[in-house]
């Protein structure tokens, strides 16, 4: 992990954190002005993705850090909290977690629909990806999420928004 990226700590009280500032890293080549050459032109988020020989040892670290070393690693994606379709930094390891994939569908869905938001100009580029930081408010808005869906999903929030803090500024 980098230097600027410290592990989730008990230490850090839930009470400081920051909703109004979004966690996740921001990839430098995708603003409100480029969209249009960037997440909206078919096939750009392919042409970033890093490869498995890179993101595999990296899902495993994630693991033991996010408290699910020992758990298979096939339940689980090494997801990106800003998506690459959000304009999120495509290999920063700040912006990459440990998503259980039964969560990953409705997450997926999310970032599917706010990019085609985006894109189509109905929201803001940081709009939508606030949106996608604070995904568990957003999923299937309107239904109830299952309470264990929510529970794992807040967590997972809690944990992140305590490495965000605290990383030195």
């Amino acid at each position: 992990m980098p230097p600027t990226c410290q592990r989730p700590t008990a230490a850090i009280s839930t009470a400081r954190r920051k909703t109004s500032t979004a966690p996740g890293i921001l990839n430098p080549a995708v603003t409100q002005s480029t969209i249009k050459q960037t997440i909206c032109k078919s096939g750009w988020t392919s042409m970033i993705r890093q490869p498995t020989s890179y993101t595999n040892p990296i899902k495993l670290q994630e693991l033991k850090a996010y408290g699910y070393g020992g758990r298979s690693p096939s339940g689980f994606e090494l997801d990106h909290l800003i998506s690459r379709e959000l304009g999120g930094a495509p290999s920063d390891e700040c912006n990459l977690w440990p998503e259980n994939q039964k969560n990953s569908f409705d997450k997926d869905g999310l970032e599917n629909s706010l990019k085609s938001q985006v894109c189509s100009r109905s929201i803001t580029l940081a709009k939508a990806q606030w949106r996608i930081v604070h995904w568990p408010r957003f999923v299937r808005q309107g239904q109830q999420v299952a309470p264990e869906k929510r529970r794992h999903s807040e967590r997972v929030l809690e944990r992140w928004d305590a490495v965000r803090l605290a990383r030195p500024r």
